[in-house]
């Protein structure tokens, strides 16, 4: 309840900015007039809680006249006439209904004129605690608060006390008027005197004098909006009014302080915290966001800022690579929340690419290569090529039939529509070239030798086709000779195959393609032999129709021994 009491305490000293340039002083006064009743009715509100349990106290020990007074120093005038009314004092409900500027100056006079007779003596205590209050006098209230015990200055907190100021004043004419600040810098000054209480948070007793020094943060706002109104609130500190203390048992709960700081700042009625107190405060926050689960909103908040857009080379760098570590550690796409969470961060701005990092991570670490490579392609092209050349060409290059045909559409869909030079000069780029080339080669070779010769520029681009494939693949050998992968080496269980090797395969494959292209051309066929050629199986794979779809996670992670060069029968 005191988070609610907080921010409505905020509504109505900060909700209408009465001291913009453009009012005028007519509109200020009235807006100042409003602020001013409505922290009375928030006051009334504040303390039903308390009024209700002392009345219900009272009523309970058959004491009338002190429920009377419970109601009466929370406001609520009109209930403490109904208690009068139910308890058979007639007089005492119609005076109370109508208590005006006119029946506290003759209040004043009566109780005057008894204290002088002597005849309060005679009076119940009670009653004439009844009347001090409706005549606006609160000396009585101040001698009993200093000179009484423990259950004295208990029974009433500062909220009714400092309600009892303003409801008063209220009662008096306009020109006795008080504002907001002078009834806060009054109550101050009755602290310090200790004729008024301490204005300390709800959780306090005041048998614990190791917390009397704490200050209730609702009254800070109060203290915040005296400096506020006199111009001088950035002396106000921030952290004082948000300190956890202020509204709770737990001095490590920063949950609530992170809010308060991000409204007032957002008000601009306090001074900026410093950058190191804001990342404590954020990371504080975070801490607990995460120990209760709700780890998609650590991120949230730890992207949060109170002063505007920070600069991007220092605090607002700094924030984001924290965001992205609270997402590596725990997006889990398994849970079974993991897809509500990610939908909340993505709405507020994160980008899906830290989801498929994440999840290009740990496929690495189980050794998935292949599922390693799906996240990385919707991440970034180049870190896709360079796993996908490390390891998914190794695995299914050696490892022959249909693989060779899940190869081919693997690099297809990394292709994409990207025919740059960054592509065509990749190790992907010249093997999606090379298998494509032996597809159109064995294809070529199923037509009839009449239909070839009508097909000699066709033929002609194969061979050119080749003799590029070919140098691209010597260039890359020459670059990566005896090189291995770094991405391999981070993928749990799958072995580091050296560049050098499979490219050594390719090449070979390439140069009995330029082979079978002259025998095509002299007008043999190319399964002429009685046994199967070296490249047959392969180029038998790629003859798969093309509406067989393979799914790219749908095979195994570890290399075979069988090669794209060695069909099922051995070596030619």
């Amino acid at each position: 309840k005191i988070v609610y009491t907080a921010f409505s305490l905020m509504a109505v000293l900060f909700g209408d900015d009465s001291k913009s340039d453009d009012l005028t002083e007519e509109t200020k006064s009235t807006l100042s007039e409003r602020r001013y009743e409505a922290l009375s009715r928030w006051l009334r509100e504040s303390s039903s809680h308390g009024v209700l349990r002392d009345i219900k106290s009272a009523q309970s020990k058959g004491d009338t006249y002190s429920a009377i007074f419970a109601a009466l120093s929370g406001g609520d005038i009109p209930r403490a006439a109904s208690i009068a009314l139910e308890s058979g004092h007639l007089k005492l409900s119609c005076l109370l209904m109508s208590c005006g500027q006119q029946s506290v100056s003759d209040l004043e006079t009566q109780m005057h004129h008894w204290h002088e007779t002597n005849a309060s003596n005679h009076i119940p205590s009670g009653l004439i605690r009844i009347f001090s209050l409706l005549s606006g006098n609160l000396q009585l209230e101040e001698n009993l608060f200093k000179n009484g015990g423990l259950p004295e200055r208990s029974a009433i907190d500062w909220r009714r006390r400092l309600g009892m100021k303003i409801w008063n004043r209220s009662k008096s004419s306009e020109q006795q008027k008080s504002s907001i600040s002078s009834v806060v810098q009054e109550y101050s000054a009755d602290v310090e005197v200790d004729s008024a209480p301490q204005p300390v948070p709800w959780y306090t007793v005041d048998s614990n004098p190791s917390l009397q020094h704490v200050e209730c943060i609702l009254f800070s706002l109060l203290r915040l909006y005296q400096h506020y109104e006199s111009g001088s609130q950035y002396d106000f500190p921030l952290a004082s009014i948000i300190s956890p203390l202020g509204h709770t048992e737990s001095m490590h709960d920063f949950s609530v302080s992170f809010h308060f700081a991000a409204v007032l700042s957002a008000l601009g009625c306090v001074p900026l915290m410093p950058l190191p107190k804001q990342e404590s405060l954020i990371d504080s926050y975070c801490a607990q966001l995460v120990s209760v689960g709700l780890w998609e909103w650590a991120v949230y908040v730890s992207l949060c800022v109170f002063d505007g857009i920070p600069d991007p080379n220092t605090f607002g760098a700094a924030r984001v690579q924290k965001a992205k570590r609270l997402v590596t550690q725990h997006y889990n796409v398994i849970h079974p929340t993991s897809c509500s969470r990610r939908s909340f961060l993505e709405e507020v701005g994160i980008p899906s690419i830290w989801f498929d990092e994440v999840l290009a991570g740990r496929c690495a670490f189980k050794g998935d290569s292949i599922g390693h490579v799906n996240h990385l392609m919707r991440c970034s092209f180049e870190d896709a090529i360079g796993a996908t050349e490390e390891l998914v060409l190794p695995y299914l290059l050696f490892n022959g039939g249909d693989d060779s045909q899940k190869l081919l559409q693997t690099l297809d869909a990394l292709r994409g529509d990207d025919d740059s030079n960054m592509w065509n000069s990749s190790l992907c780029g010249v093997i999606y070239n090379y298998l494509t080339l032996t597809k159109e080669t064995f294809q070529f070779s199923k037509i009839s030798r009449d239909e070839r010769s009508h097909l000699s520029d066709y033929m002609r681009q194969l061979e050119i086709k080749a003799i590029d494939i070919e140098n691209n693949l010597r260039v890359i050998e020459k670059e990566n000779k005896d090189c291995k992968g770094k991405l391999s080496s981070r993928c749990t269980g799958v072995n580091s195959v050296s560049r050098s090797v499979y490219i050594a395969e390719a090449l070979s494959g390439l140069s009995f393609i330029r082979l079978q292209l002259r025998a095509i051309q002299s007008g043999f066929h190319i399964t002429d032999s009685d046994r199967r050629l070296k490249l047959a199986s392969q180029l038998a794979s790629l003859s798969i129709p093309e509406d067989k779809m393979y799914a790219l996670s749908s095979f195994s992670g570890s290399l075979a021994y069988e090669g794209s060069l060695r069909g099922y029968s051995g070596l030619a």
